[in-house]
């Protein structure tokens, strides 16, 4: 498990893992994958999850490309969400050859 924030300000996520990561903070290497695993208590019902990934550099959101941006397909999320009702999402996603060498907060949001 990691340190995280829940920026939601509604206290749902529960933990968040991600593995390979042994110690944080976490080192991804080029031509990898790293699989992250977010449970978490939805704070709404839903027919959807979508999910998105950030990179913060410099203060300045920056979007990640997502491989699956549907939190209901392939992510272990049955949809609809029902409000208040714990879930275990699960994505897999590779650094590729060309993603620049730097150190910051990643913010992935469900």
């Amino acid at each position: 498990l990691i340190t995280f924030k829940d920026c939601s300000g509604q206290k749902t996520t529960v933990s968040v893992d991600i593995s390979p990561c042994p110690t944080q903070p976490c080192v991804f290497t080029f031509n990898n994958t790293a699989t992250v695993t977010v449970t978490f208590n939805s704070p709404a019902a839903s027919e959807t999850l979508k999910s998105a990934i950030y990179g913060i550099v410099a203060g300045v959101r920056i979007p990640w490309k997502m491989p699956n941006p549907d939190g209901c397909q392939g992510c272990n999320v049955t949809c609809p969400v029902v409000q208040g009702k714990g879930y275990t999402y699960s994505s897999t996603l590779g650094v590729p050859q060309g993603a620049p060498k730097l150190k910051l907060v990643v913010e992935w949001t469900l």
